[in-house]
């Protein structure tokens, strides 16, 4: 049996806290027919379309994100008929993990938007600093599906447009498999691989500021939330063994900063770094408008 609890977890990208502005209508003209009784004909009249005026867009973006993450645990052992396992350390130290994600974002107002995530993930601890605990026994996870999604309010705006704040909610669900790996341990001959499924939360506020025209930063504090499992099996000295964990965690509280650069009139592309106390993470984002 294994019991743990965790304090950290894998961070997906956060990007900036504020919502994305709708598309502007480019200038056009056009005309209408304005019908007065009055008159003896119609009039004819034309118009420039106002510039301001929102239209609905949809943007599609590439995310990627490489974290470094610590779990700790109450107690860390595995029970079979041939005894208990029990490792000198509870600590999964230095889990390293990469995400990938296709982001479709939907613009409902100038205010606030949707988006969704689809992608993949995978989780390799660091052997080198893992040699007394099962982080170090277990292989490399496979890449394992993973979706989220989540919603941006603009709550300020400054008059001349450059200073937004903003609100960002996101969750994210993943579920990834260990590979078996053949290891002594203890005296034990052992054989483990591992199931985990995880389901996280983020809730950042803070600033996005308009440098230039091409160039913003944005950033601020986040908190973070996190429950999942991990299932553990094999065998030890050749017979099944397995075991089960739940991975909780309490609010943990963070920070980002980030860099976003408009590479075309319709694309954008984002830097940022984010850590806690247990978790550090760096992320990739281009983003293109339709």
């Amino acid at each position: 049996m294994l019991l743990t609890s965790s304090r950290a977890f894998a961070l997906d990208p956060l990007g900036p806290p504020t919502a994305s502005p709708k598309k502007e209508q480019p200038i056009m003209a056009t005309f209408w027919r304005d019908w007065d009784e009055s008159q003896p004909t119609d009039s004819i009249f034309w118009r420039d379309w106002d510039e301001s005026q929102p239209t609905d867009s949809t943007y599609v973006g590439l995310e990627f994100i490489y974290g470094e993450m610590d779990l700790h645990a109450e107690s860390l052992s595995m029970v079979t008929s041939q005894g208990t396992l029990q490792y000198s350390s509870a600590e999964f130290k230095a889990i390293q993990t990469n995400k990938f994600y296709v982001n479709l974002v939907s613009v409902l107002s100038n205010n606030n938007d949707i988006f969704l995530r689809l992608g993949i993930m995978d989780a390799k601890p660091n052997k080198s600093q893992n040699q007394d605990n099962l982080a170090g026994d277990i292989g490399d996870s496979d890449y394992g599906f993973t979706f989220g999604g989540g919603i941006r309010n603009t709550f300020y705006q400054s008059e001349d447009g450059k200073e937004k704040w903003g609100l960002l909610a996101q969750f994210s669900y993943t579920s990834f498999d260990f590979d078996k790996k053949d290891y002594l341990a203890n005296g034990f001959e052992t054989t483990f691989s591992a199931t985990a499924d995880v389901l996280e939360m983020q809730i950042a506020l803070g600033p996005n500021y308009e440098v230039t025209d091409k160039l913003s930063v944005y950033g601020g504090p986040f908190v973070h939330f996190a429950k999942g499992d991990m299932e553990i099996r094999g065998s030890i000295n050749g017979k099944p063994g397995h075991g089960s964990c739940d991975l909780k965690q309490e609010s943990e509280i963070g920070c980002y900063v980030g860099l976003s650069a408009e590479l075309t009139k319709n694309s954008d592309f984002n830097v940022e770094y984010q850590f806690t106390n247990d978790a550090q993470a760096i992320g990739f984002r281009l983003i293109h408008r339709f």
